[in-house]
């Protein structure tokens, strides 16, 4: 990923977020703004919080980094988890799991909110995967590692 302008300089009042990576079937998504990156869930729950993983380290603008998150469901709860360049930067637990929709729609690369997305993001994306069970971390960073020389990182 590549993240030209965290600025969100063609945000307004109807426009929250950036988004690198929306699907909103399982109700996640990448989001990116001045100061931040994070992963998230939410879900149409009043007064309950959505659960994030904000990354601790925010790479620079233009500068191309890799970027993972794991999702990992337990009976009593979820964790989530954001990795760069193979390292966990953040990381949240205990919250309830959020059951998938029948919207199942994925979206890349715009501003907005609820989907309404106004305008393209300004990010790159060179490649996308999409796992059916969570990864370790020894397999965030074998990804990492088996990728990392094609964008000199």
């Amino acid at each position: 990923v590549r993240i030209n302008d965290y600025s969100g300089s063609n945000l307004n009042a109807n426009e929250a977020a950036n988004i690198l990576f929306v699907y909103s079937g399982y109700h996640a998504g990448f989001i990116f703004y001045p100061g931040a990156i994070s992963y998230g869930l939410w879900r149409s729950v009043p007064n309950i919080a959505n659960p994030t993983a904000f990354s601790s380290v925010i790479p620079a603008a233009g500068q191309w980094f890799y970027l993972a998150a794991t999702r990992i469901n337990t009976p009593s709860g979820s964790t989530l988890n954001i990795y760069i360049n193979g390292v966990k930067t953040g990381t949240t637990s205990n919250f309830m799991n959020v059951n998938p929709g029948t919207n199942n729609q994925m979206r890349w690369g715009g501003i907005g909110t609820a989907g309404a997305f106004a305008y393209n993001s300004k990010s790159n994306m060179a490649l996308f995967r999409m796992y059916n069970r969570d990864l370790s971390d020894d397999e965030i960073m074998q990804n990492f590692n088996s990728l990392r020389s094609r964008y000199v990182l």
